[in-house]
């Protein structure tokens, strides 16, 4: 058919509800590229939607990131079939009741596909993630694959150079994959060029074993939480400390 300092302790899945104040940081900006494609109607183990439990956690994240990160969200496609994804709440400080009311309705059952190149594109013009003064995020979250209709298959890896595109402009590219569905070697290979490669993965191959994968990987809600809380804690961490680890 998607960086900030979180409490993350190894083993456990819950967000904290606040993020730790630092002072004398340019607040990162934060752009959530987010995918209403309608395999997002597929049900988890639990029987959760992909859709709510991909909603559920990014409402946490942006519950804990409050006053700390200015954010951005991005729904693809917008309004439907292939069109490339739409930034329907402009970088700002904005509040979990915010997103909420943005993601409010599930996609339809069919007719929307997933264009990640079309909707990535996009970004290259998107002046405030071009503002030197601000380190620039982009978290990608999809549970699909590059694919519009008709599929034409030479684009598979199109996510991958727009990816490539948006880290020579100065972006930091964190991609997730949620779910069974997701075409593991896009993904893998779109985060190797990211900048933001998944820490531990094999950077060595364009085609790792699943283990190895560059991309954050989530099942269920639970792991997806987790992800997205690890990925918010590197951003804030970085934008803080004045390095790039």
């Amino acid at each position: 058919m998607r960086t900030f300092v979180f409490a993350l302790v190894l083993g456990s899945l819950g967000l904290v509800t606040r993020v730790d104040a630092q002072l004398g940081c340019d607040p990162p900006r934060l752009l959530f590229a987010f995918d209403r494609s309608s395999s997002m109607n597929g049900t988890l183990s639990d029987g959760t939607t992909k859709w709510d439990a991909a909603r559920h956690a990014l409402i946490d994240v942006v519950d804990a990131l409050e006053g700390h990160a200015e954010l951005a969200l991005q729904l693809f496609p917008f309004p439907d079939r292939c069109e490339p994804g739409a930034i329907v709440r402009e970088m700002g400080a904005w509040s979990a009741s915010d997103v909420a009311a943005d993601l409010a309705d599930p996609p339809p059952a069919g007719g929307l596909y997933t264009p990640m190149a079309e909707t990535l594109a996009v970004l290259e013009t998107y002046a405030p993630l071009l503002a030197p003064e601000h380190p620039a995020h982009v978290v990608l979250l999809t549970d699909g694959w590059q694919w519009c209709e008709p599929h034409d298959a030479s684009r598979r890896f199109a996510p991958v150079e727009a990816v490539a595109r948006l880290h020579a402009l100065g972006m930091q590219v964190h991609v997730v994959g949620f779910g069974e569905g997701v075409d593991a070697r896009t993904l893998h290979r779109a985060a190797l060029v990211g900048g933001a490669p998944r820490s531990g993965c094999d950077t060595s191959t364009l085609d790792p074993v699943e283990a190895g994968a560059c991309h954050h990987r989530a099942g269920d809600a639970a792991t997806l939480r987790a992800v997205l809380d690890a990925v918010s804690r590197q951003v804030i961490e970085e934008t803080c400390n004045g390095f790039d680890d």
